[in-house]
Parts: structure tokens; sequence; C-alpha cells
């Protein structure tokens, strides 16, 4: 037998001899009290005179804890095994998974769709987790569950229950109203120090959440979270008497939506029949839907065989009625669709805004509509809110029965961010919010717009060392975005934050050049990994991460390879790149101490939106003096060779001067004519050691293309920050062009050109 070691007396194999044309029998036997748990496999091998092997019988076996059939049923929200119950109770089955919480090993459960499964397990304690989808009769909207059973003891044939009957369904109370736009929710296991088993959900926009309860475990630990991102509510409806509950199929910006407080009166057009000509169903006078909310029942067919399902109200109905000048549709299925998640009968973008009822209301609302012929409805809407939510709520080795959470102003960061843009942009804003060692959730995408002002709050903060990670895209077309996926007109930009409840703090975006630079200090977290400018032995790499106004925000490296857009001299003789491992940029230098300048060119514009936005492209040039490095001199930052494996010799961060720019611009980064203030501040890249003091930042501005530059009056810089007062425009100057010099004790200097940082007004 194979067990991985020598074998031992009791364990070498017996043999027999066979007579010619005879018979004998041979027992194999395995004395298994002496044999630790492990998998076995040998053999029963029949050999010639010869010696040689004629036949070959493989023997295998396990040695394993007592084991028995588990049986996992799944009952809908109507408390029946779900492939006993209809879809209204039970409509999704997620594949579950179940964790030993002895050993540690994870599973996952084979299943046929949602009847119970039953598989053998050994002995001992486990934890198992789905989710149960099912459509709400009252509403007639999908409703998801997080179905847990944790803590099963398995010491005889057990049955396991995943109740969506039990489940609580989970709310949110905010300072300010709000409604969910995403949502996510999680559950992790942890059994013993490398053993984790996690599952998450996001669903459709408009599917409310609900979780089981799981009383405190005893043993491993345990992690169940919320995610929530909210904003002001985008439509509230009523009519006399009777609130209204609609819904938009999509909450992203470019969705038409309801906007301000309308009361429209109500025209009633009866069944649309989904599978039948919609020219055909319209009204002989399309006059009477002009300035009126047009209200439908969609009937798809979806009960009589042989019908295609859409579950959409078709396309030409709603052209049809934007063309006759509707304000608006509302609408209600007959039945809900059985073709998957669908919450609305309005899934395509339209010129008219559209809302989806709960067939119950609207049926309602029809019958109000035939007693009073001039019936209004009251419509309040908010396409754009000025504030947001980015939450998360925790619970540590159980999930209560009470699911409802409050977040308080007291318990939430305050991040005021003012984006800048000449002209209407998408901003794709991606946040996730951690404890340290949580396995990263899913980032949740939030679409805003600018140019404009906004309020996000972050938290609740109720866990040591809780932080956010946001990732932001400036996206031009908003149209783009939604078809073709997300292409930046900018640097994307990454930043983080160490939670602090209560606390305030602003932010400009793009309120200012995007510069090459550095990292300032050393943060709690970072997603950069390579340091800026640094030198290894006699190895130069200027990566240059892309910097912004505010340093805690960081971006991608603008020189990760030669590109063509940097040049290094030494004297007037350029310095030739030899870049790591074929491409990683890198010049080599020799040993001794030296001057040189390093020139660098970048236009974060992309050529296409180059007339519609201000230029910023920016021209700099560094003077330093650098030597080969024999002692280290970094920060949390490593060298490129170091990172890849190419070198152990001696790390330093280079004395390169970098800038960044408060500008002080309106939201259309413009400002008014007449003698105007900013704040430049010069800096070195974070070391070991203290940099030099910056001892000098002068600046330069023009009015009119770069023919002629005029001094600004700076005053001396503190801390590296100075104030420069420009002079006012000319009367007929567009646009304002910077030049600032910077310089260090230590003689280092940095020289750089925003091409057209901002326009005037």
């Amino acid at each position: 037998m194979r067990t991985g070691r020598p074998l031992r007396d009791h364990e070498r194999p017996p043999t027999v001899t066979v007579p010619a044309g005879g018979t004998a029998t041979v027992t194999v036997s395995i004395d298994a009290p002496a044999l630790p748990l492990a998998q076995y496999s040998g053999a029963v091998v029949a050999t010639d005179a010869t010696g040689q092997i004629v036949l070959r019988v493989p023997v295998g076996l396990e040695i394993a804890p007592p084991s028995f059939p588990v049986r996992v049923e799944f009952r809908g929200h109507d408390g029946k095994l779900c492939g006993e119950t209809g879809w209204y109770h039970c409509s999704h089955v997620s594949t579950p998974w179940y964790m030993n919480i002895d050993d540690g090993r994870v599973e996952s459960l084979s299943m046929t769709a949602s009847a119970p499964t039953t598989v053998r397990l050994r002995a001992g304690r486990y934890g198992f987790q789905s989710y149960i989808g099912w459509v709400d009769p009252a509403t007639d909207r999908q409703q998801f569950a997080l179905v847990v059973a944790d803590d099963v003891e398995v010491i005889g044939p057990t049955t396991v229950v995943l109740d969506a009957s039990k489940a609580r369904r989970i709310t949110v109370a905010t300072p300010k109203p709000s409604e969910a736009i995403q949502q996510e929710i999680g559950l992790t296991r942890y059994g013993n120090a490398e053993s984790v088993a996690a599952m998450s959900l996001m669903p459709n926009y408009g599917t409310p959440l609900w979780a089981t309860p799981a009383k405190q475990i005893r043993k491993g630990s345990l992690l169940f979270q919320h995610q929530r991102d909210a904003t002001a509510p985008l439509i509230t409806m009523s009519a006399p008497s009777m609130p209204l509950h609609p819904l938009y199929n999509q909450w992203v910006p470019w969705w038409t939506k309801f906007s301000g407080v309308q009361n429209l009166k109500l025209v009633d057009l009866g069944v649309l029949k989904a599978q039948e000509d919609v020219a055909g169903q319209l009204p002989d006078d399309l006059r009477i839907v002009r300035g009126k909310l047009v209200m439908i029942e969609l009937d798809d067919g979806w009960s009589r065989s042989g019908d295609s399902w859409t579950c959409t109200v078709p396309d030409a109905y709603v052209d049809a009625m934007a063309q006759a000048g509707a304000a608006g549709l509302v609408g209600f299925p007959q039945a809900h669709c059985p073709t998957g998640v669908v919450n609305t009968i309005f899934p395509h973008r339209s010129s008219i805004p559209a809302l989806t009822l709960p067939p119950a209301e609207g049926r309602a609302l029809r019958e109000l509509r035939r007693t009073d012929a001039s019936l209004s409805i009251r419509i309040t809407g908010q396409p754009e809110s000025a504030y947001s939510y980015h939450l998360k709520f925790y619970q540590h080795d159980r999930v209560s029965a009470d699911q409802h959470y409050t977040a308080t102003a007291r318990q939430l960061q305050r991040i005021d961010r003012d984006f800048h843009a000449e002209e209407p942009i998408s901003v794709v804003d991606s946040w996730s919010q951690l404890l340290p060692g949580e396995l990263p959730p899913t980032q949740q995408l939030f679409f805003d717009q600018g140019p404009r002002d906004r309020e996000r709050y972050v938290g609740p903060v109720g866990n040591p060392g809780q932080y956010a990670e946001n990732i932001v895209f400036r996206v031009h077309d908003h149209a783009g975005a939604n078809s073709t996926g997300v292409e930046p007109d900018m640097p994307p930009a990454n930043s983080y934050y160490t939670l602090r409840a209560g606390a305030t703090s602003h932010e400009e975006w793009w309120g200012g050049p995007v510069v090459p630079g550095a990292p300032e200090t050393t943060p709690d977290r970072s997603h950069l990994a390579l340091c800026g400018a640094c030198r290894q032995g006699d190895v130069f790499s200027p990566l240059l991460p892309a910097t912004f106004t505010d340093p805690h925000i960081e971006s991608f490296y603008l020189e990760p390879i030669p590109v063509g857009r940097m040049h290094l001299y030494r004297g007037d003789q350029e310095i030739e790149p030899t870049p790591l491992l074929g491409y990683i940029t890198a010049y080599t230098l020799p040993a001794e101490q030296a001057r040189y300048r390093l020139t660098h060119e970048l236009n974060p514009i992309a050529e296409s939106l180059r007339d519609r936005f201000h230029d910023r492209r920016v021209s700099t040039e560094w003077g330093f003096t650098s030597a080969r490095v024999s002692e280290e001199n970094k920060n949390h930052l490593d060298c490129a060779g170091t990172a890849i494996g190419i070198s152990t010799e001696a790390c330093a961060v280079q004395p390169l001067v970098y800038l960044r720019y408060r500008l002080n611009l309106g939201l259309d980064n413009t400002v008014r004519r007449g003698v105007h203030r900013i704040q430049l501040h010069a800096y070195h890249e974070v070391s070991a050691r203290t940099a030099p003091a910056i001892t000098s930042i002068t600046a330069w501005v023009s009015y009119d293309g770069e023919k002629t530059w005029q001094a600004a009056s700076t005053g001396t810089p503190d801390g590296g920050t100075a104030t420069a007062t420009l002079p006012p425009p000319p009367a007929k100057a567009k646009a304002v062009s910077l030049r600032v010099q910077a310089t260090d004790a230590a003689g280092n200097t940095v020289t750089q050109t925003v091409h057209e940082a901002y326009g005037l007004r």
C-alpha cells in the first residue's frame, strides 16, 4: 500500500503460489486501527515464474472518521419547500457552501434546481449558507435573503433547513431622507487560521434584502455585512389619499427622470398587449396624452403557451407617447415576468420618464381614475441629489434578528467634494469600506455628474481600523459610459480614508492640473508599490505617479515604461534609457556625483476633447544632483529593482522638487477678471531622512497664449507653501497659463508650465 512512508512489518504484502492450471484464494485485509486517517492505494499483483507481472488488481480505501447523510432543504418565503411552492415564494436558490468548522474544509453543494439535496459529511460542526429569492406578491418585486444555518452538529443523519421564511428585512435610517441605489449583503465565515469562506450578493436596483438570524457562534468567527450606497429619494408619487411606490428601471444619472414638483393629469390607456402590433393599440387622437401622465397595464402574454415573452413595454409604444408630448409613463404588469429578476416593465432608456407601479397600486389607481376623470397625480422628482451615503453595517459572530440599522450624523465622516469641469461630465465613483484583514467586498460603482459639489457621508464608524477605499474616473459622455464601458478622459485616482466619526474634509477634483509627483507623506494605506523617483546603486527610475490638488489622492505611474515623453541630460548630453527587464523605465548613471536635468511632457486631456476643455498640458524640468547610492534612504515604497527581484543594492529617494496647485476656481474652472490669488506648494518625496527645505517659489502668468509672461507677487514659502497674487488680466484675455519655479536649500529646482490652466469670465 502507498502511504508516503516506508512500510512497517504488518503492512508488508504477503504472497501465495498458484499451481499451474490451479486456483488459490487470497484474502486482503487492512489493520485499520494501526493506520492514521488518510487515503490509501495499492494492488494485488500476480507474476509468472520469470517474475513478469501478468495481472494487477488495484485496491483503494480511505480511513476516515464516521460520516452521515445530511439532507439540505431550501424553503421559500412561505416556509414551504422550494420545489413544492410557487414562483412568488421561491424563484431563485444559489448554490450553497458549507464549512467544516472543526477542520476548516470548505465545499459547495452539488444540487439540482432547488430540490432537497443529500450529501455525506464527516461527524463534526458545520456552517451552511445560501441565497433564496422570491417575488413579493404585494409589490411584484424581487426579494433576496441570505439564509444561514450555522453551528450545525452532525453526529448522525441530519437535516439542515435554509429557510427564507425566517428572514428579516434589512432597513436603514439615515440623517437625511435616502433610498438605496446599490446594495451588497455578505457573510464571511472563518474556521481556522487558513480557512475562510465568503458569499456576497449585489442585487438589481429596487430589490430589498433580507437575512435569517444566526445565534452567537461557538467556534471560529463570523462577519456579517451590509453595504449600501444611497441618495435622496429619486421619486415620490401620490394620488389623493393614496401613496404610490413607483420605480425607475435604473438610478444612473443618464436615465430620464422627473424633476421638481408636478401635478399631472392621469390618462388611462388601458391594457397594452405586448405581443400585438403597437400601431393598432395607440389612441385615435394622440393629442389626449399631451402634457399628461399616461398609464398602461402590460399584458405580455407569458401565461399563454407558445408566446415569446419580453416582459417589457415595446420601445415603439414609448416613442409614440414621447412624440405625442406625454409628460411621462406609468405602468404595471398583469403578472410577474418569469424570465428573470425583473422589477420594471420599462427597461430601456427613453426621452420621457417611465415608472413601474406594483400591480395592486396600478389597479387601485385605475379605479380612482374611473370615479374622477380629472384625477391628478402629484410627483416630486429629485434626479440630482446634493448628498449621498456610502454605508456599511457589521455584525460579528452572529446575525441579529433585528435587521434595522440607524446611521447618525455623529457616526459618519463627511467628505465634501467639488467636481470641476468646463462642461458636463460623468464621474464614476467606486467605493468599498473594510475592516483590517477583511476580504475586499465588491466595489460599488456610484455614478455622479459634474460640474457640481457633493456631500458624501461614509460610515458608520464603529470598528477599530475601519477604512474606506475610493477609485474615481472622470468620464466625458454619459451615454458612452452606459453603452461602451468606462473610458476616462482624465487619469483615474485612488484614495484611502481611515474613517473618523464626525470628521469633515474637503476635496477639489480637477480644479487644478494633474501633474507628475510623488507621495509627500507615508499614508496608512497606499495602492502604490514603487517610489516615484528613486536610485538603486547606479540605476535611476523616475516613474512619476500622477498627483492631484489634495495630497492623499493617488493615481497611476505616468512613466512605468519609456514612451518618449521624458528625457534625462547630464550637461548637454542626453542619457539614453536602460529599461529594467527591457521595459521598466530606468537610466544607468555614472557612480560619481553629478548634476542632472530631467524633462517631462504630460497632456492628460484626450485629444478629441482638447477643443472643449482647457489644455492643461504640463511641461516640467527638474534640476537635481545625484550620486551612486550606498545607504538606504527611502519611504514605504521600494525601488523597482527590489520589487522585481533583480537588485539588492541600497535604494534612495532622489531630491526632485515637486509642485501642487490650489487655484481657487469656480466649478467650471474659471475665475472672475481681476486680481486672483492661488496657493502653490513645493515638496519632496517622503524618505527616511529630512529633505532640504524649500527656500523659494516664484510664479509667472500669461494671458496671451504664452507670448508674454508677467511676474506674480509670491511670498516666502512656509512649510513649502506660498500664496501667489496674479495681476489682473486684460479685457480680451480668455485663458490663463502659469509658470512656477521652486528651489530647495540644496539647489535642486523645478520649473513647471501649466498651459491654459483655467479660463476667465
